[in-house]
């Protein structure tokens, strides 16, 4: 006779030559029922307290082997002092993990298939012995293991989350819980009977529901799902799986059909990132995290929702990484956003390599695709795929401000290696980038911006709002290097294809074919800036206004700006008003008020935040991303490698090296690199494919080659300039030409100390810095101004800022090297290269492809000089005015080497436009090193070297 335990031993032996075929149907989603899976001969377990709570008789467990099988065995359960299970079908040798036990059930508690779940967790190690448990209990918690790193708590059901929930929320035993107490989950869980099971109304309580129990450990997810949590607590804070998190880690989980909702603080995985008292920075890092199909809600007063992470408290510091929001929605009042939704002052915030595809609507103010708003901001190789809805009108308790496609609305920020391909639209300060950092402003006050930095970012959605509305960045004190924008613009006012308004802009090497539309003030690249700087930037995009100040770079831009080494491929009409094809209207002939001053100093200080942390983050600041900052403020920084290291440092200070395994840190630091590195690869294909639309109109030259010609040097610029140390020479050229030109105007003395006094005495001084943006963190612009203009006299000694300010009246505005290769319509004042030029203004060795009525300038205010330049058009024959010096000008009335002077322009024949010495007769800059260069195929000089190389 053949024994019972004799006929396992043989169909195991059988078997196990088949078994390795069912491994390939390995699913981590749902246990297997593949017969023979793992069979052995060893069926009988003996649990101790973990198997307590299950119910006697059948019960069907699921059991995960070392590969990762997830597989089910019917059993019999019969609890004495000790549970004994006894497996239907016994199992092979090795180690297993008892994930859960399930039992038909009709209960309020069973899950969709009527089953009521158990949870188990344990090990068991299968020899020749038997079956053996080898973990440990823990009877508070109701899960094995020790919460260490090494030997975790282990969560294998909905039944273990909730005694998470109810130990965390508990106050004593979270006092008692250490900080870095570790959870991985092992397999994927419903949530949606405990959902109910919690409370049939409002759904699940959070982990850490109040700020005085926050969850402060690691959860580890390994890649399992979260599935079906329900939450609707429409007027509560700190609402997600996890409510507030203090120095907490969540790494590797994925939740997918998940419905949220709350009032403040609301995410699908956490509320919020807290502080714990008035000398502690709390931390919150999000790691490998993934949402699918989850919806996050709250209603117009609601504020601080994200498709992940609701809110960051003041002083705390938020790490996202590797994360990513897919088919779900984000919607809210204020600071709402698809990854992230808003942070605090004093906060700091690194999102880096995530992405959105998750609809994202603000009510009233503060919406992006990855970030709704934040304090301090850096955003890495991030990317946006949805649309992003912003407020669509004002009120008298919010501006309607900030709508961006990556970040709604920021204080310092930069932002590298990022996209945006959703549509954007809102009602004021509206980007694909970044909508807005503004501190304070209205139509009757004058506006404040902090600084945002943009790297190697392109956007292709269309981006729509009524004011200060950009492709890249809406409104702000913005520098951009590498920037792209695909997309249509359109607003009432204020447009751009990179930027819509910006109070100091330093945009190079950047590039839009975007159209831009708007009532008044657009441009291809930067709707209105007060001062800055333009080099290497090409539009390629449609350009109309209906009341003017259209240009291709530049709708309106103040005194102090120099534009070099800039084009126009694209028709610009500008309705009735001043139109340019590189600037409607520039320069700004006024004298100096006190407000105007205290407005110099306080942007000013916005440009110089290196040593003292952003604007609104000054008592607590950034010191530890000082670094960071560094780089932010020398916009002539441009490899990605610089940026990579002020994150990496950052990343530091965030502490994840003492808390998650050094192979997770990194790999974290490595995707970094990797998905910052891929987008820059993206951005330059961007700018390429921009650059290759770039084809001049010149009705009376074929120009062929033209565009091949003038984009291979502007690709030897592009490689010079990020050459080591070549950025510096170039923006240190750029400031001499500026000086040199207030010499001339002879007011230099006046105009270094406004740019040396007031922006390095005042500014660099740390103290100086604090007190200033401290009346703004407290009492408002307004009253930092009046400190402002104090410290100003202060600093200066005497009142001499205040006096050279006052006195100074002349603009130091430079267009040089620039190519306008369109046609450019108004029924005011339009030129090929700038509408109007106020007072002491200069334009030199440009040239034009085709003419327009107004020439190089439609308005010339006084003390101008319109030099060196070429035109492919004949002039109009009126008398030039006195600014025009040595232009030339094609005139194919003329006969082969025929010249003609018109005072002190010359007309010259088609023949004459190919000849070296016609130019440099006149004082024109040829050679290998020169500004100018010929090609015998186009006939006609175009642009060489930039004068800013030297």
């Amino acid at each position: 006779m053949i024994s019972r335990f004799s006929c396992k031993c043989l169909l195991w032996l059988m078997l196990a030559a088949v078994a390795p075929c069912f491994q390939g149907c390995s699913n981590n989603d749902d246990p297997q029922q593949l017969e023979g899976l793992f069979l052995g001969p060893y069926d009988e377990i003996v649990l101790g307290e973990e198997g307590k709570s299950l119910p006697q008789g059948r019960i069907l467990i699921a059991i995960k082997a070392e590969d990762g099988t997830v597989f089910e065995r019917e059993a019999h359960h019969n609890r004495d002092a000790l549970s004994y299970v006894r497996l239907s079908e016994g199992l092979r040798a090795g180690t297993y993990r008892l994930l859960y036990a399930t039992v038909d059930s009709p209960s309020h508690t069973s899950d969709e298939t009527g089953r009521e779940e158990y949870g188990l967790g344990s090990r068991i190690h299968v020899t020749d012995s038997g079956i053996a448990v080898i973990d440990t209990y823990n009877p508070r918690l109701g899960c094995v293991g020790l919460g260490s790193k090494d030997d975790p708590f282990v969560i294998t059901s909905s039944s273990h989350i909730f005694q998470m929930m109810m130990a965390v929320n508990d106050y004593d035993y979270n006092r008692l819980m250490p900080e870095g107490t570790y959870f991985s989950q092992e397999c994927d869980i419903d949530m949606k009977s405990m959902s109910r099971s919690c409370d049939a109304e409002y759904g699940w309580m959070p982990i850490g529901a109040n700020t005085n129990t926050p969850f402060r450990g690691v959860y580890l997810g390994n890649g399992y799902k979260i599935k079906n949590l329900i939450i609707k607590r429409p007027h509560t804070a700190g609402v997600g799986l996890f409510g507030f998190l203090h120095n907490a880690v969540i790494d590797g989980l994925k939740m997918e059909k998940c419905s949220v909702e709350g009032q403040f603080a609301v995410g699908t995985l956490a509320g919020a990132v807290i502080t714990a008292g008035d000398n502690d920075r709390g931390t919150g890092t999000i790691t490998n995290c993934i949402i699918t199909d989850c919806t996050v809600s709250g209603n117009e007063s609601s504020a601080m929702l994200g498709g992940l992470l609701g809110a960051v408290d003041m002083h705390s510091k938020a790490l996202l990484g590797d994360c990513s929001a897919q088919n779900g929605s984000v919607s809210g009042g204020m600071n709402v956003g698809g990854i992230f939704g808003g942070a605090g002052i004093y906060s700091s915030v690194l999102v880096t390599g995530c992405d959105n595809s998750s609809s994202v609507k603000g009510i009233v103010a503060g919406a992006g695709g990855i970030v709704g708003t934040a304090d301090t901001l850096q955003v890495v190789g991030s990317r946006n795929y949805a649309r992003i809805e912003g407020p669509t009108s004002s009120n008298s308790q919010s501006s309607g401000t900030g709508t961006g496609g990556i970040v709604g609305g920021s204080g310092f920020s930069w932002i590298t290696g990022c996209s945006n391909e959703g549509d954007v639209s809102g009602f004021e300060g509206v980007g694909g980038i970044i909508g807005s950092t503004r501190i304070k402003g209205s139509q009757t006050d004058s506006y404040y911006y902090n600084q945002s930095v943009l790297r190697y970012c392109y956007n292709k959605g269309g981006v729509s709002g009524t004011r200060f509305v950009g492709g890249a960045i809406g409104e702000s004190q913005a520098g951009a290097f590498g920037v792209s924008n695909s997309g249509s613009v359109n607003a009432s006012d204020y447009a751009g294809g990179i930027c819509g308004t910006a109070s100091v802009a330093v945009i190079h090497n950047s590039a839009n074919s975007g159209t831009v539309n708007a009532s008044s003030h657009a441009a291809g690249i930067c709707g209105k800036a007060t001062w800055g700087s333009f080099a290497i930037n090409q539009n390629a995009g449609a350009v109309v206004t209906s009341s003017g100040w259209a240009g291709g770079i530049a709708g309106l831009a103040g005194n102090n700006t120099v534009i070099t080494y800039c084009s126009n491929f694209a028709p610009i009409d500008g309705g009735s008003g001043y139109a340019g094809g590189i600037v409607g209207d520039i320069g700004e002939p006024r004298e100096w008020t006190g407000w105007d001053i205290a407005e110099c100093v306080v942007g000013s200080l916005e440009c110089v935040m290196g040593l003292a942390g952003p604007c609104l983050a000054v008592a607590e600041g950034a010191v530890e991303m000082a670094h960071a900052v560094e780089i932010a403020i020398k916009i002539v920084e441009t490899g990605i490698e610089v940026a990579l290291q002020g994150c990496d440092y950052t990343l530091l200070g965030f502490g994840i090296h003492e808390m998650l395994n050094p192979e997770i840190e990194a790999e974290l630091q490595a995707d970094m690199r990797a998905d910052a590195e891929a987008a820059t690869a993206d951005s330059e294909a961007m700018l390429a494919e921009i650059r290759n639309k770039c084809n001049p109109n010149s009705p009376q030259f074929a120009l062929s080659n033209f565009g091949n010609l003038y984009r291979g040097q502007l690709e030897n610029h592009v490689t010079w300039y990020k050459g080591e140390g070549n950025d510096e020479i170039f923006n240190e050229n750029i400031n001499e030409k500026r000086e040199a030109r207030a010499e001339q105007l002879e007011k230099i003395a006046h105009i270094k100390e406004i740019v040396h006094t007031t922006i390095a005495g005042v500014c660099v001084a740390v103290g100086t810095v604090t007190l200033i943006a401290g009346e703004i963190a407290t009492g408002g612009a307004a009253t930092a101004i009046l400190a402002a203009g104090a410290v100003a006299s202060i600093v200066g000694g005497v009142n001499a800022v205040v006096k050279c300010c006052t006195e100074f009246e002349k603009n130091a505005v430079i267009i040089s090297q620039c190519v306008n290769a369109e046609t450019v319509r108004s029924g005011g004042r339009h030129s090929s290269i700038a509408g109007r030029i106020c007072d002491g203004c200069m334009i030199y060795d440009c040239l034009t492809t085709i003419g327009t009525n107004g020439e190089f300038a439609g308005d010339i205010g006084n003390h101008c000089e319109v030099s060196h330049n070429i035109s492919l058009a004949p002039h109009d024959g009126s008398k030039p005015d006195g600014a025009l010096n040595r232009c030339v000008y094609a005139d194919s009335s003329l006969g082969n080497g025929v010249t003609k002077w018109n005072d002190d322009i010359l007309s010259v024949s088609y023949d004459m436009m190919a000849k070296e010495s016609t130019f440099t007769a006149l004082g024109f800059s040829f050679g290998n090193s020169g500004r100018w260069t010929l090609s015998p195929q186009e006939k006609c000089p175009y642009p060489n070297v930039s004068e800013m190389r030297k």
